[in-house]
């Protein structure tokens, strides 16, 4: 097993110890974090176990959000000045793919709390280590 799928697998395990998870929702939760790990290659962003954590919860929720179309109140417009262009594309990027297959439209809250995610673990990844 490669050190990704090992990782991830490690990180889904750590949230089904607080959260129910079904089959279906671990292949989908592995997917979407496979997705975010894959953005370590470019040497931008740099996730710690806890941070890929983090995001599994937020991605679970975003899961179970699309399977009840759940929809989030929306995000003061204000706090978007703190998302930067390039991390909104990939949180789009990411959750978008996903979202594809329930023939959805994506909700702008989902990519923004991705979003932060991806600026916190760009922002603390400091000389190719990350402390977030």
């Amino acid at each position: 097993m490669d050190e990704v799928k090992k990782i991830l697998k490690e990180v889904i395990e750590e949230i089904s110890k607080k959260e129910k998870i079904t089959e279906k929702e671990r292949e989908e939760l592995f997917e979407l974090l496979r997705l975010v790990k894959l953005n370590e290659k470019d040497g931008k962003f740099s996730f710690s176990f806890d941070r890929l954590v983090l995001i599994g919860y937020h991605l679970l929720a975003f899961i179970k959000r699309l399977e009840t179309n759940e929809k989030l109140p929306p995000v003061e417009p204000g706090l978007w000045n703190e998302i930067s262009p390039e991390v909104k594309k990939l949180s789009i990027e990411v959750l978008q793919k996903y979202v594809q297959r329930f023939k959805k439209e994506l909700d702008k809250t989902e990519i923004f709390l991705l979003a932060v995610h991806f600026e916190v673990s760009k922002i603390k990844c400091v000389g190719g280590k990350n402390n977030a």
